[in-house]
């Protein structure tokens, strides 16, 4: 009897080890990656989508070198279009009676549209000459809801719906604004899954909030020369309000539409 009362423990004992009855569930991390992945246990058991991780602001703004301005040209505006945002027009300004959902650039004729984060190609749209491009984290995605990085007044595409992309990688041109300058709109926003996502029907946000973290601080200082350097070429000093803005080039960093960013 001894004998049995001594062997049953360890048996159990062997039973749970085998089968991991009452051990510990391991963990795991993902600290330190860029990458910010869909949560399948959300709340209510509904996937929440993937945030996109902004590495560029989708034209070369230069480097942090004097007289060096990337795609931008600050002179051969006509007399009409020399206006005060001629170059830069920051996310959340009021023009024309409407907020601006997304950084507006102006550039030189030509220049390259990189993709500002690695995702999948979502959505093409025509734009009447040109195209609006949404770039997703994911391929595909369970959740209500997707945040994309969408640019407007893309020409000369070099890519296709479901196109994998890597940050930095060239899918188009800009847009033309003039015969000499071309236009870029950018920003991210927040829609329901769907065909064409209404990027209007949910939110739009500054590129900043979703920045990748070792690239933020050396693109905000990017912004801000750009705009110092119009405000000296254009002879104003106080073309933008930078102690209003939340981040360099955006005076929120979310809204909804253009009537309503305020």
């Amino acid at each position: 009897m001894n004998v049995l009362i001594f062997v049953l423990p360890f048996i159990a004992f062997s039973l749970s080890t085998l089968f991991g009855c009452g051990s510990e569930k391991k963990s795991t991390s993902t600290e330190g990656t860029d990458t910010l992945t869909t949560n399948p246990t959300a709340s209510g058991g509904i996937p929440e989508p993937s945030l996109p991780v902004i590495e560029n602001l989708s034209v070369n703004l230069g480097q942090m070198v004097a007289g060096d301005r990337g795609d931008f040209e600050f002179t051969g505006f006509s007399a009409d279009l020399v206006n005060t945002y001629a170059v830069f027009d920051p996310f959340d300004r009021k023009s024309n009676g409407k907020y601006n959902d997304s950084m507006v650039f102006y550039t030189k004729i030509g220049a390259n549209v990189v993709s500002p984060i690695t995702g999948y190609v979502h959505v093409i749209s025509s734009e009447g000459g040109d195209f609006e491009v949404h770039i997703t984290p994911d391929k595909e995605s369970t959740a209500d809801y997707l945040y994309f990085v969408y640019l407007d007044h893309v020409t000369d595409l070099k890519v296709s719906v479901d196109d994998a992309v890597q940050a930095g990688e060239v899918i188009g041109k800009v847009g033309n604004w003039t015969a000499d300058f071309g236009r870029i709109e950018m920003a991210v926003a927040k829609a329901k899954q769907g065909p064409n996502p209404n990027r209007d029907e949910d939110a739009n946000f500054c590129p900043f909030k979703f920045f990748k973290a070792d690239k933020k601080d050396q693109y905000k200082a990017l912004v801000t020369k750009l705009m110092a350097d119009w405000e000296t070429a254009y002879g104003n000093t106080n073309v933008y309000d930078e102690a209003s803005m939340s981040s360099p080039g955006c005076y929120v960093d979310e809204c909804k539409s253009h009537s309503t960013c305020k």
